[in-house]
């Protein structure tokens, strides 16, 4: 039992805590080709950790991004598209970033009856389901999301990539999945452009 505290007690500690904001390397764009308008809905661009039974959300947003989503999204498509979107509007509708935390669910009808069945299964049992979630926060999967979507002169774009990464999530994690769909996202405008 001495043993277990500590082993207990570091396993929690690991596993606990998410990436508190984001920063990405970016050139600062002082004049862009095009104008890109902000349409998204306010309660957008605020962070938030929604928990449920399920798992915990942890959306990110424009105010634990940095630089901000809109200048991003400029910087993004400014580098690869600057001729092709030359004196064009962008409308940005959408721009959804979260990290999802599967949480391990434990039997309490199947620890009891292991608790039952072991000597001493009793004392151990509350720190069970405890070291059970701890263990799962440090090696289990979690789910990185980005979609970005909007217009083009009138035409509609939506780009979105998941990735799956195993532990903890870094913020080297989010930044990997947003490069990758900043970059998807250019490509996705590009081919909205050339079908004008």
């Amino acid at each position: 039992m001495r043993t277990l505290v500590p082993i207990l007690l570091l396993t929690v500690l690991t596993g606990c805590g998410t990436v508190a904001s984001v920063k990405m390397t970016t050139l600062q764009i002082e004049n862009p080709s095009f104008k890109l308008l902000d349409n998204r809905p306010s309660e957008t661009r605020q962070s938030r950790i929604d928990k449920d039974a399920s798992g915990t959300t942890t959306f990110y947003a424009d105010d634990n991004i940095s630089p901000s989503v809109p200048e991003l999204v400029t910087a993004a498509l400014q580098a690869e598209l600057r001729d092709k979107l030359a004196g064009r509007t962008v409308i940005l509708n959408e721009f959804v970033m979260y990290v999802y935390e599967h949480r391990a669910s434990v039997d309490m009808n199947q620890l009891h009856t292991a608790a039952a069945s072991t000597p001493g299964g009793y004392a151990a049992a509350p720190f069970a389901g405890l070291l059970i979630s701890s263990i799962d926060e440090v090696i289990g999967e979690k789910t990185v999301y980005v979609r970005i979507s909007g217009k083009v002169e009138g035409q509609e774009f939506s780009t979105f990539i998941g990735d799956l990464y195993r532990g903890r999530v870094t913020e080297s994690n989010i930044q990997i999945t947003l490069q990758k769909t900043l970059t998807q996202l250019a490509s996705d405008v590009q081919s909205v452009v050339d079908k004008k």
